[in-house]
């Protein structure tokens, strides 16, 4: 079986590409490894039928192919839009190995590479968009075992939320200055989403160069965050002012990230969310002329407002690091948060209720929270950024 430990990370890994595509390499390599594939894919087709594919270990010129030809001719690919959402599949499953080895698929793209037996899932549907997840292994590797197909089922939500996420902060870092002016976010999916969003444009040495009007109105309150004398922001400490400015400078290397900005008043924290803008800033003609130099757009998300709950691995990583809880506690956490006793958690986590009083104990002085009631009310009011936007 497969590590509890090893399989964590690859989830920790597919978030962190979820928010910098370049990342997606080591998660895919990962995963090809548990599979034992010979390559492995992940790719979305848009409404228009265009494809984009992240694919480790196999040549460029062959994903080349497959999205121009082979797909149309894979009877997997066309198998795959009445497929279960996160069930794989595998072309044992469709027809008999001598059948798969007559198909122009596989004699004219799967044998050149080295992909003898496929498992294929479907991500996600959203908007005309289809996400989907590949894995193809040598003869030498032969089939897929049930354990490969629980794995990917496994690591199906996860894929779909990266999607998700991806695409969300692919339209953040597009913003034009109507929407960053205008940015609210009605009821949508059933829950609450944000309904106010404070939005700033910063360049490349941390300065603000433009700011919607419900951000100049947070500077002006200097209440948990303000501008400084050069321009740049500052937090309520000398230490929250480091950590938001590291978390600056990082968004401008092209690596997102959120921070959580307590406020002198008392109110509920501020939580900021820096977006990485995609291509020079100079490209996008509807920003006004200040925001062009931007190569970061921070988002400050008001505590006030009621918000969507993410999925749960979302929300225990939100939690983690705006808390810096361990995985444990934030674990504790989520479960407390959902109305249940100590005796309860201890069983669903499978280990003993002082345990469990221990975690609960170091997280509540961590955030600041003295019952169950108010870690109930606080962590419905946390979310990713992701869910803020959908």
């Amino acid at each position: 079986m497969d590590s509890a430990a090893s399989v964590n990370d690859l989830i920790a890994q597919i978030y962190d590409a979820s928010v910098d595509p370049t990342l997606w390499e080591a998660p895919l390599l990962g995963i090809s490894d548990l599979l034992g594939g010979s390559s492995t894919a992940l790719g979305i087709v848009d409404p228009a039928g265009q494809s984009d594919i992240v694919a480790i270990r196999c040549a460029p010129e062959a994903v080349q192919s497959f999205a121009t030809y082979y797909a149309e001719r894979n009877p997997m690919v066309q198998h795959l839009p009445n497929a279960d959402i996160g069930k794989p599949f595998t072309d044992r499953s469709l027809m008999s190995r001598a059948q798969w080895q007559r198909t122009e698929f596989y004699n004219d793209w799967g044998r050149t590479a080295d992909n003898h037996t496929c498992l294929l899932m479907p991500v996600l549907r959203s908007g005309g968009r289809q996400g989907w997840f590949a894995v193809g292994r040598s003869d030498r590797a032969g089939d897929f075992e049930p354990r490969h197909m629980d794995l990917a089922q496994l690591l199906a939500p996860h894929l779909r939320r990266a999607l998700e996420i991806g695409k969300k902060l692919d339209t953040a870092r597009t913003f034009s200055a109507p929407l960053l002016e205008q940015l609210t976010v009605a009821p949508a999916g059933g829950f609450l989403a944000v309904r106010s969003v404070a939005a700033l444009c910063l360049d490349n040495k941390g300065r603000v160069v433009w700011a919607n009007a419900r951000a100049e109105a947070l500077l002006e309150a200097r209440d948990g965050i303000s501008r400084a004398r050069n321009n740049t922001l500052a937090a309520v400490s000398g230490t929250a002012t480091a950590a938001l400015q590291k978390l600056v400078r990082q968004a401008g290397t092209g690596l997102g990230g959120m921070q959580r900005l307590d406020r002198l008043s008392g109110r509920p924290s501020l939580v900021a969310i820096a977006v990485p803008m995609r291509g020079p800033a100079a490209e996008h003609t509807t920003l006004p002329p200040p925001a062009t130099k931007s190569t970061t757009t921070l988002f400050l998300v008001d505590a006030n407002s009621n918000r969507a709950l993410a999925g749960e691995a979302a929300r225990r990583e939100a939690l983690r690091e705006l808390y810096g809880l361990t995985l444990m506690e934030a674990k504790v956490a989520l479960r407390l948060a959902g109305g249940v006793g100590i005796p309860d958690v201890a069983r669903s986590l499978s280990v003993a209720p002082s345990t469990v009083r221990t975690h609960t104990k170091s997280l509540y002085q961590k955030m600041g929270l003295h019952s169950q009631a108010e870690l109930i009310s606080l962590v419905g009011q946390i979310t990713l950024f992701s869910d803020a936007l959908s």
